[in-house]
C-alpha cells in the first residue's frame, strides 16, 4: 500500500470509530429531564392572558411539577417571579393556562414554561408581551 492510501485508510478508520461512538445508544447517551417550549402568550387584555407551554420530550426522570413563572423585568432569572404549579407530570404534552389576577394595562412581562423532575428543572425560553390598553368587547 501506498504511504497516502494508508493515511486516507487511518483516516477513514478513526472517523468511524469517532461516529460510533457519537451515535450509539447506551446508558450514557440517554436523556433524563424533558425538553419543554415557551408558547407565545393569547387573549392578552387587562382581563388577563392565557399562557401556553409543551413537552416535547417528557425524559426519563419523575416529573413532580409544572407550570408557568411570570414578572415584569427581564433576565433569565426567575427566582422573585409570580408562578402558578401543577402537582405531577402533564397528562398531554401542549398545556394552556389563563391567568387573571395581577394583570394591568400596558404592563410589559415575561413568562416561561417549566416542568421540574426529581433531579431536574427544564425550563422554556422566556417570551415578552405586553398587556394591551383595553378591555374585551
Amino acid at each position: 500500500m501506498l504511504k497516502g492510501e494508508k493515511k486516507k485508510l487511518l483516516t477513514g478508520i478513526v472517523f468511524v470509530i469517532i461516529l460510533s461512538n457519537l451515535i450509539s445508544c447506551n446508558d450514557e447517551n440517554h436523556l433524563d429531564h424533558p425538553i419543554v417550549y415557551t408558547g407565545k402568550p393569547t387573549n392578552i387584555d387587562t382581563t388577563g392572558v392565557t399562557f401556553h407551554g409543551k413537552v416535547f420530550f417528557f425524559g426519563t426522570d419523575l416529573i413532580v411539577d409544572y407550570g408557568f413563572m411570570w414578572k415584569k423585568t427581564e433576565g433569565t432569572s426567575f427566582n422573585n417571579s409570580d408562578k402558578i404549579l401543577f402537582a405531577g407530570s402533564p397528562v398531554e404534552n401542549v398545556i394552556s393556562y389563563r391567568v387573571t389576577d395581577g394583570i394591568r394595562k400596558n404592563q410589559r412581562l415575561y413568562v416561561r414554561f417549566f416542568v421540574k423532575t426529581e433531579k431536574y428543572t427544564a425550563f422554556g425560553k422566556p417570551f415578552e408581551f405586553i398587556v394591551t390598553d383595553s378591555d374585551p368587547p
